[in-house]
């Protein structure tokens, strides 16, 4: 039986992929709408904000950001200039580190599959969320050079620099540092920005099935992530995944 949140707004979880096309179709999407799937049903919030305390944030991030450009640049194909902050940033965030950039894609089927792609939590449902972007909301590195100086929290499309990038259809929320004591504030929770914001819950039950589905539709480990590791992540799934898992067989 499903818990009462599930229900938050008469929104019934989601357990098919044209259930989930129906609700898209039956919000009214903007010209430029964002979608950003989660396997919880948390705040959004980005990563170094819940991992630090409000008043080491700014000056750990510079000091992370500044080693990574440091150690990073003979692995990447087309490293951005010295003065590109918003680029070297989007990097740093796109290959794993704590930023102040959530991620977003314009694509509504890579949200739903980076809600599904791992199994759920017990009893949790997972969500997508939908953002109809306020044109006057999207920001660029030429109106605001530097993310660490945002007068508000913004919107940010990135260069198309890596193929995961590309792949995902990325887009960036750049959240505003409030103070040292009060943080960052959680994006639903911005009164200018809460009405352009709905959320889709996904019934935990319907995870493997939706995986299956937006796989016929060509989302997968291979096309959100291209490249050679994925491609055999995906084949694994696809043809060495036990319908159940077989105990671990210990030696005699």
């Amino acid at each position: 039986m499903l818990r009462p949140y599930y229900y938050m707004n008469n929104d019934k979880p989601i357990l098919t992929l044209p259930t989930f096309l129906d609700k898209l179709w039956g919000l009214t999407l903007g010209k430029r709408t964002l979608f950003r799937g989660q396997r919880e049903d948390c705040t959004l919030l980005p990563r170094i904000a819940r991992n630090l305390s409000p008043e080491k944030v700014e000056r750990i991030e510079q000091q992370m950001l500044q080693e990574f450009r440091a150690r990073s640049i003979p692995y990447l194909n087309l490293p951005p200039k010295d003065d590109e902050q918003w680029d070297w940033l989007a990097i740093a965030q796109h290959y794993g580190m704590a930023t102040r950039l959530l991620d977003w894609t314009d694509n509504a089927l890579a949200a739903l599959w980076f809600a599904v792609c791992k199994e759920p939590e017990p009893g949790s449902p997972g969500v997508v969320w939908v953002f109809r972007v306020p044109q006057s909301e999207i920001t660029t590195p030429e109106e605001s050079p530097s993310p660490f100086e945002l007068d508000r929290t913004a919107v940010f499309r990135p260069k198309h620099l890596t193929r995961t990038i590309i792949a995902q259809g990325g887009w960036f929320t750049a959240h505003k540092l409030v103070d040292k004591r009060k943080g960052f504030i959680p994006l639903e929770r911005i009164s200018r920005l809460r009405s352009y914001l709905h959320k889709l819950h996904i019934h935990p039950h319907a995870f493997q099935d939706l995986r299956r589905q937006l796989a016929l539709c060509g989302m997968n480990q291979a096309s959100m992530f291209p490249g050679p590791e994925r491609v055999c992540d995906h084949l694994n799934e696809l043809y060495a995944t036990p319908t159940r898992r077989r105990p671990c067989k210990r030696p005699e």
